[in-house]
């Protein structure tokens, strides 16, 4: 007997300003690739434009469909409500997609189009707005803390990428616990071939000459890289010259300040040929850059689950990591630990490795893609929207 395939909405946007949760939803498509074919689910791609559903088909995942996230009114639906708005102030055809049309919604958040939906499955990336709220406008402060408190008080399903993330929930919002199910699916990434890019020519195009370290963030002020550059303000003041090449957008909305005091920062430590700003590069050239540097540094403040930190681990790269909780679960080889808050220490991992570059130890990552992979697919047949 043919086992009817499963259908999974998927919630897909891609966010600018959030790259990573944009890479988390292609990588977890990229993961449902590695499964047999009788237990890939139907994957119902929620999106409102071809390009964004045209970055889903290039993951090479063979049961896609596209449903669009706002519900399509046709013309003669406009004119009805139109009159209907004119004459009682309400529209009289209200559409919404139905629970039929899916096992299950990942991951929900609240929008009128899919408001019915009882079948669904959220996911909160961090609690980042907890620990930090200082780097949040009070509105924003406000609506995330309003979404994770929904979130809590309902009796929904929760995903987290990491046990930290799951237990800062438990402390945060320690209502409605008793029955719910949560849990934890640590994402793992797929690269793209980066290995055909030719190094010298991708260095020469960037002005990178010699060893360096990499470090490829979003330019937030929560991801840190002011101790980067304090770390080589030091350095430079001991007469050693390192160089850093930093990847990533360079505005903050929160802080639209930020990355102009980080300028004005390399030039009062008279570091600016010490660094290299290359802005957000395309994904395979960032991959190369990484893999040819002598190690990567996170010096993030928080995360939930470090993109960065992977792409290191998918390539066997050594990682001078902040020494925080869920960095610690994160790495445990190929990784050297720093405090986010001491540029002393910073300085003494990158000293360490310019004098005698580290064996790294090689791992099979295809082991965590499959992982990924196969959570999620537990997570299909065992959760309770079913």
């Amino acid at each position: 007997m043919v086992t009817k395939r499963r259908r999974v909405g998927l919630l897909f946007g891609n966010n600018p300003q959030w790259i990573g949760g944009t890479y988390y939803m292609l990588n977890l498509v990229s993961a449902l690739c590695t499964l047999p074919d009788d237990q890939q689910p139907v994957l119902i791609i929620l999106t409102n434009t071809p390009e964004e559903f045209g970055m889903m088909k290039g993951t090479g995942y063979p049961y896609l469909e596209q449903l669009q996230e706002v519900v399509h009114y046709s013309f003669t639906d406009r004119i009805i409500n139109k009159f209907s708005r004119t004459l009682t102030g309400k529209n009289w055809i209200n559409k919404k997609y139905k629970d039929d049309q899916f096992d299950f919604v990942f991951p929900f958040y609240n929008s009128y189009s899919i408001s019915s939906i009882t079948k669904r499955l959220y996911w909160i990336p961090d609690f980042q707005v907890n620990y930090y709220p200082q780097f949040f406008s009070s509105s924003e402060k406000d609506a995330r803390i309003q979404n994770n408190l929904q979130i809590a008080e309902s009796s929904y399903p929760v995903v987290f990428s990491s046990d930290d993330s799951r237990n800062d929930f438990y402390k945060f919002y320690p209502i409605n616990q008793k029955d719910r199910k949560t849990y934890v699916m640590r994402f793992a990434v797929s690269h793209p071939d980066y290995q055909s890019l030719d190094k010298k020519t991708l260095n020469a195009k960037f002005g990178i000459d010699g060893s360096y370290f990499f470090c490829p963030n979003q330019f937030w002020i929560h991801k840190n890289q002011v101790l980067v550059l304090k770390a080589l303000g030091e350095l430079k003041r001991k007469g050693m010259n390192m160089l850093v090449v930093f990847t990533g957008k360079e505005n903050d909305p929160r802080n639209p300040e930020y990355f102009a005091q980080l300028k004005a920062m390399a030039s009062e430590l008279s570091i600016e040929s010490n660094i290299r700003f290359l802005g957000f590069i395309d994904r395979k050239e960032q991959l190369k850059l990484m893999e040819g540097s002598l190690a990567v540094i996170q010096p993030s403040l928080f995360e939930g689950w470090s993109t960065v930190v992977e792409d290191a681990k998918a390539m066997n790269q050594y990682v001078i990591l902040s020494d925080i909780p869920v960095h610690r679960e994160q790495m445990v080889e190929n990784v050297s630990f720093f405090d986010p808050h001491k540029e002393t220490e910073l300085a003494q991992r990158m000293v360490e490795i310019w004098n005698i570059p580290i064996e790294k130890k090689k791992s099979d990552y295809q082991l965590n893609i499959r992982k990924f992979a196969t959570d999620f697919l537990d997570i299909l047949n065992t959760t309770p929207c079913n």
